[in-house]
C-alpha cells in the first residue's frame, strides 16, 4: 500500500479511504500494551497511528460485509 499526502489529507492507495481533519472524532480506550502495538504497526507501515487504526477498522468492516453477503446468498 502506498501513502500520499494531498491537501493535508492522507490517502492510502487500495484502502479506499481518506483520513483528513474534517473526519468524525471519537475517543477509544484500548487494553494496556495495544497502543505500543499500534505504534509499531504504524511505523512499519509508514502511517500515523490514527491512519493505522482507521485502515484496520475499515478492513475488518469490509470482511464482515463480505461474510454477511455470503450468508445472505445461502
Amino acid at each position: 500500500m502506498h501513502r500520499y499526502i494531498v491537501n493535508a489529507q492522507c490517502i492510502n492507495e487500495g484502502a479506499e479511504m481518506i483520513v483528513g481533519r474534517d473526519g468524525e472524532y471519537t475517543t477509544v480506550r484500548v487494553p494496556k500494551g495495544m497502543l505500543a502495538q499500534l505504534n509499531e504497526a504504524a511505523r512499519v507501515n509508514s502511517r500515523s497511528r490514527n491512519t493505522e487504526i482507521v485502515v484496520r477498522l475499515q478492513e475488518s468492516l469490509k470482511r464482515d460485509q463480505k461474510r454477511i453477503q455470503r450468508e445472505r446468498g445461502k
